[in-house]
């Protein structure tokens, strides 16, 4: 749960547990385990994978993978036409993870607070989702841990575009 991990971060009982592991398979799988949620919506959902990707990298899968999913996961709910594309490439030293909607955006005053622990964005179709508030806030930390960042554009009524840059360590 959020909740949960939000606790363990901030206490720091949640570690990062560097092993092997294949960018290209961690992105299908995401992929594929949104697929029918996308489908159901009626949305594109494009994944690209660049081939400067490394076969094989020194990082924590599974935090990655919570990452993205929940970034996916906000793309998906907060698009209602149009499609969400995943990008990812090496950019030099780092991977980069783009996910980027068609969705209603977010409004620049709110874009700064994103990452707060329990910031919701507070207008209009958003208000219709209600959850901890925490997603960003722990992928925020997760990627740090990683000594890696997270970034965010967004226009209101044009989408938002997510960008994670982790190191390419192996």
């Amino acid at each position: 749960s959020d909740i949960l991990d939000f606790s363990k971060i901030e206490s720091e009982q949640l570690k990062i547990e560097p092993r092997e592991f294949s960018p290209r398979e961690v992105m299908n799988h995401i992929t594929a385990n949104y697929l029918p949620l996308v489908v159901r919506k009626q949305l594109g959902l494009y994944c690209f994978i660049e081939p400067d990707v490394p076969v094989a990298l020194n990082g924590d899968p599974m935090r990655l993978q919570q990452v993205i999913s929940n970034l996916l996961s906000n793309a998906i709910k907060f698009t209602d036409t149009g499609c969400i594309v995943l990008h990812v490439r090496a950019d030099g030293d780092y991977l980069s993870i783009r996910v980027r909607d068609t969705g209603v955006g977010i409004p620049a005053k709110e874009v700064v607070r994103l990452f707060d622990p329990f910031f919701q964005v507070g207008t209009g179709v958003q208000r219709n989702f209600q959850g901890t508030g925490l997603g960003l806030a722990i992928c925020e930390k997760l990627i740090s841990m990683m000594d890696g960042d997270i970034s965010v554009d967004s226009e209101p009524g044009m989408g938002s575009q997510f960008t994670v840059r982790i190191p390419l360590y192996g």
